[in-house]
């Protein structure tokens, strides 16, 4: 069977045939489709015990063309065996490769009504999201993460994510030929959804300046909301904000701050204290220069001292 200058909206296809022999107990299927803005080459042979119920096959050759990211391919043929009666999928380990992403199941694993699927993520280029920023801001980085999800009858989802970078930077360039750079070197986030509770762990270090180190819960993700965990800043450095300031202008000087938080999700409520060290400023529309300042800020709730 085949299919030639097909359109439909937004979707286009070139060129696709598709070949089908066998029977229930040995059959194959061959697909190749060139099209906009996907494509896909694979082939399917499997078999099918009618009286289990069970089909047993592997996809072999395959690999999808994507307008928007490039190839993916395969790096292995796949094993699926599909029981009807359970509603059961079992899939064989295998990767899809991408020139910027690589997304790998390391294991077999099941998806039906209930199902548990591993995953990494291998070097994920950043750049493949630059098209969806402004034009004068630009992200770069690689990205690598590992985790699972997994699904139940009669329980909420679970999902685990470890995501790690050792360097991702951002370049904001604003009006006047001024740029802000910020380069976060490394970058480690933990986050766990279940029981519909959700946790977030984060570390992250700016380059050559502080670090940032938050703890939070959200609990019941689907109605309350509530938030609790803390915030910590240590040895912020106020250079970082050095590019955006006008030619005769300078600051310096050290943030750390110990925070907790509450409240819920549309209204978080902040305690703790925020401090400013070695403080200097000095501005051509200042009367006077800082130098050798303090200050400190001691929040309580819906209240700030």
């Amino acid at each position: 069977m085949g299919l030639r200058q097909f359109a439909y909206n937004e979707i286009k296809v070139g060129n696709a045939t598709l070949l089908l022999k066998g029977n229930e107990e040995n059959h194959s299927l061959k697909l190749s489709a060139k099209g906009n803005p996907v494509g896909a080459d694979l082939q399917i042979s499997g078999k099918f015990d009618r009286l289990k119920e069970i089909w047993e096959g592997q996809l072999s050759q395959v690999s999808i063309q994507s307008t928007e990211f490039g190839q993916f391919q395969a790096d292995k043929a796949v094993n699926v065996k599909y029981d009807n009666k359970a509603i059961n999928a079992n899939i064989s380990a295998h990767c899809w490769h991408n020139r910027k992403i690589n997304l790998c199941f390391p294991t077999a694993f099941n998806a039906g009504v209930e199902g548990k699927v591993p995953f990494e993520i291998r070097n994920f280029d950043l750049a493949v999201l630059q098209q969806f920023l402004e034009k004068n801001s630009q992200l770069s980085g690689i990205v690598n993460a590992k985790g699972d999800a997994a699904w139940f009858k009669n329980k909420q989802p679970q999902v685990n994510l470890d995501l790690t970078s050792n360097a991702i930077k951002f370049i904001q360039k604003m009006e006047g030929g001024k740029s802000f750079p910020l380069t976060v070197s490394p970058l480690k986030i933990d986050l766990k959804m279940s029981d519909n509770n959700l946790t977030l762990k984060s570390d992250l270090r700016v380059e050559n300046n502080g670090r940032l180190s938050t703890d939070l819960v959200m609990k019941d993700l689907s109605k309350a909301r509530a938030l609790s965990g803390n915030i910590h800043l240590d040895q912020l450095s106020l250079k970082l904000i050095r590019p955006l300031l006008e030619r005769g202008d300078s600051v310096d000087g050290n943030v750390n701050a110990r925070l907790t938080v509450s409240g819920t999700a549309t209204s978080p409520l902040l305690h703790g204290n925020l401090n400013v060290t070695e403080l200097k400023a000095r501005s051509v529309t200042m009367p006077f220069d800082i130098t050798g300042g303090n200050l400190a800020m001691n929040f309580h709730g819906q209240h700030r001292l």
